[in-house]
């Protein structure tokens, strides 16, 4: 709960990897009026639909979630597909479809995330949507990066703006922290000039590389 954006690119000379940033709302919790309200689990603005995904099914796909833990409804954690060693989130259950400011939206879309006053929204892939065992309305963000976000920033001036980079790195989010979707093209290395071309055309952004923050490199999808 440290950093909202990457931060500078130094190097540890012990582990060669990149500290990683945190872009979980801890850190911002003042700056978002629509955040805020994802705390009321009775706004009806920001809520979970239907019904929650079978606890046989949830415990298999989010196991980390419904771990043993003793009172605060979280757990240590220290993945390193997380941007800290904090305190894991507890469920009681999960959903596929939840419903913010009127737009629907499904587990594994893509869509903008509320950053702090002045920044531009991140950009993420929704890979879980859960209620903590406080009764609290989660998702998990795993985030696509900007060209001026990763070790290429001095450049990105060269880079299509629309052009983003999808990474490993997830964080925990209130729902209301959803801004809206959007539709990104994913283009494989494989794809014929004239079928990205296409892809591209037809949404807002596109990825077709991955972006390993630790280790500062690129690859495609």
């Amino acid at each position: 709960l440290h950093h909202l954006c990457p931060p500078p690119l130094s190097l540890s000379t012990s582990s060669k990897m990149l500290e990683l940033p945190n872009r979980s709302y801890a850190d911002r919790k003042k700056s978002s009026k629509r955040a805020k309200k994802s705390q009321d689990s009775e706004d009806e603005d920001c809520k979970f639909v239907g019904n929650p995904v079978p606890a046989h099914e949830a415990r298999r796909r989010w196991p980390h979630r419904y771990s043993s833990f003793q009172g605060k409804g979280a757990k240590k954690s220290t993945s390193p597909t997380e941007t800290s060693v904090e305190e894991k989130l507890q469920a009681s259950c999960h959903y596929v479809e939840a419903v913010v400011d009127g737009e629907v939206i499904h587990l594994s879309d893509d869509a903008y995330i509320k950053a702090e006053e002045g920044k531009q929204d991140y950009i993420a892939k929704i890979v879980e949507l859960f209620e903590t065992v406080n009764k609290e309305q989660y998702l998990t963000a795993q985030w696509f990066y900007r060209a001026e976000d990763t070790v290429i920033k001095d450049h990105g001036n060269l880079v299509d703006d629309r052009r983003v980079f999808f990474s490993e790195i997830k964080d925990d989010n209130p729902l209301g922290c959803i801004v809206r979707k959007v539709k990104i093209a994913q283009i494989g290395p494989n794809v014929n000039s004239k079928e990205r071309r296409k892809r591209i055309e037809s949404a807002e952004l596109y990825c077709d590389m991955r972006y390993s923050l630790p280790y500062l490199t690129f690859a495609n999808l």
